[in-house]
């Protein structure tokens, strides 16, 4: 039976995800767009990127979820952990409370993802030769040099080359995947973790997976408003997430420590 507590973190954690629709259209969609022709583009890579970014995120929350795991065992430290769960039941309600209000991340959490984005990009650039060598297959005999090897691939290949750049996803900074992962550091175990995840990855995605369309389309990215709104409404999950941990008299993983 499904614990009201795995409940309630994996319901928010869905939630964040749909209500972040407009806003990771808006951040995500060049380089998921790129990401998906960079692997050869059509339903191919499109389901690969979003299977490997799904697996990835998943094992993600699992990993979050096991922090806490050895917090079990220490049943005669309940005195000194019961408030170390309830203050991060309560920056989980601070957070959402800011989001839900200014419809905006707070200034310390955007200059520290901004820092994070640039100390990526310099990396990725760094990475960039190497890269080349590895993704560019050699040109066919009598073929124009440089072919990419998504160019060139089939089905499978273009599946594979999706998830592998969807697996990575992980590392980009994001303040809602951010928000996710909060919510699996509290959840009941790494299975627990990696079900909060699941979920938020499912939620998201689904937005993402329209991504195509909107482009053949010719829509244009979400405007300011939109995503404020997007950004109010994951407020509103975490805020509800919070406020029932908090109800609960900061419930963490190992109930008879509280």
């Amino acid at each position: 039976m499904i614990s009201p507590l795995l409940l309630s973190l994996v319901s928010a954690a869905a939630l964040l995800g749909l209500a972040g629709t407009p806003h990771c259209l808006a951040m995500c969609a060049a380089p998921c767009a790129a990401a998906q022709r960079a692997a050869g583009g059509g339903p191919a890579a499109a389901l690969g990127w979003q299977l490997g970014r799904g697996m990835v995120y998943t094992l993600a929350g699992a990993v979050a979820a096991s922090g806490a795991a050895p917090l079990q065992a220490l049943s005669g430290a309940q005195g000194v952990l019961r408030p170390i769960f309830l203050l991060m039941h309560l920056a989980t309600l601070a957070l959402g409370l800011w989001l839900l209000l200014a419809g905006r991340w707070p200034a310390v959490l955007e200059a520290g993802l901004e820092a994070l984005s640039q100390g990526l990009r310099r990396r990725l650039q760094a990475l960039k030769p190497a890269a080349r060598v590895i993704w560019l297959q050699p040109a066919a005999a009598g073929g124009p040099a440089g072919v990419s090897a998504p160019a060139c691939g089939g089905a499978a290949s273009r599946l594979t080359r999706g998830a592998l750049l969807g697996s990575g996803w992980i590392l980009l900074p994001c303040g809602l995947l951010a928000s996710a992962l909060i919510l699996a550091v509290q959840a009941p175990g790494p299975a627990a973790g990696a079900a909060v995840m699941a979920a938020f990855a499912l939620g998201s995605g689904g937005g993402l997976a329209l991504l195509p369309l909107l482009q053949r389309s010719g829509a244009g990215q979400p405007r300011v408003w939109a995503q404020r709104l997007a950004l109010r409404l994951a407020g509103a999950a975490l805020l509800a997430s919070g406020a029932w941990l908090v109800w609960q008299g900061g419930h963490f993983p190992g109930r008879d420590l509280c």
